[in-house]
């Protein structure tokens, strides 16, 4: 005599698999973190590239790397770096997220599946002192990213701040090969509620050595500016659609 399976919907836990969820649910906190932050005008035609067609450039087509230390948070300690590109959609600013690198499964399923950013895994270095030294590379060896950051005086913060971010959420279609079931535009809030920022002297620079993460395709025109934010913050996890492609 067969047995019928007993879980349903009413069941499921947050995330899969259902029965024991890769994550919690959200919004997400996190408390002393620490972001190091580069802005670069970069080639139009590249970032054009990357952008989904219902966001538009800002007038100089800048990008924002950041090198991210989170020693603690809803989601536990890992490290990021993302890459995203200042733009706008119904002419409100927002920043898309073009790429972001976590060394932690739990962040990686999260973002990828709630709120569509582009997470891959990697190994990232984010060390504090006198200056802040910070790499990426995937696979681990493969340097892709390095940076170096001396913060020197404290800059004005107004808190509490959001950053808005768009990712492009997209799940392959299991009966059409090449298509997609979902594809949408999402937005996503992190709202710093408490910190300081400092400015200070830093540089940065792509390796180019991977086809696989090509990053030195944004290629850098001029740097604009670098600075160091430690703060508590928390990350909606849910957002809103703003189109569906």
């Amino acid at each position: 005599m067969s047995i019928a399976g007993r879980l349903t919907r009413q069941q499921f836990g947050s995330s899969m698999p259902v029965d024991a969820p890769a994550y919690p649910r959200p919004p997400y906190a996190y408390r002393d973190a620490e972001l190091v932050v580069f802005q670069y005008l970069t080639d139009a035609d590249a970032a054009a590239a990357v952008l989904p067609a219902p966001l538009c450039l800002t007038d100089e087509p800048t990008v924002e790397l950041t090198f991210a230390r989170y020693p603690w948070s809803t989601l536990g300690p890992y490290n990021e770096v993302i890459v995203s590109l200042l733009c706008t959609y119904g002419g409100q600013p927002y920043k898309h997220s073009v790429v972001l690198y976590v060394d932690s499964d739990t962040a990686l399923i999260s973002g990828r599946e709630l709120a569509g950013f582009p997470k891959k895994l990697a190994r990232i270095d984010v060390r504090p002192g006198a200056a802040y030294a910070c790499s990426l590379e995937r696979p681990a060896g493969v340097g892709l990213c390095r940076a170096v950051f001396q913060p020197a005086g404290p800059v004005p913060l107004t808190l509490p701040t959001t950053r808005q971010l768009t990712s492009l959420r997209v799940f392959a279609d299991p009966e059409r090969e090449g298509g997609f079931s979902l594809a949408e535009l999402v937005q996503t809030d992190w709202i710093i509620e408490s910190g300081e920022a400092f400015a200070g002297t830093g540089s940065f620079s792509f390796t180019g050595v991977s086809a696989l993460d090509p990053l030195h395709l944004l290629p850098v025109r001029k740097p604009l500016y670098g600075i160091l934010m430690r703060c508590n913050m928390t990350v909606a996890g849910t957002g809103r659609i703003l189109e569906r492609l």
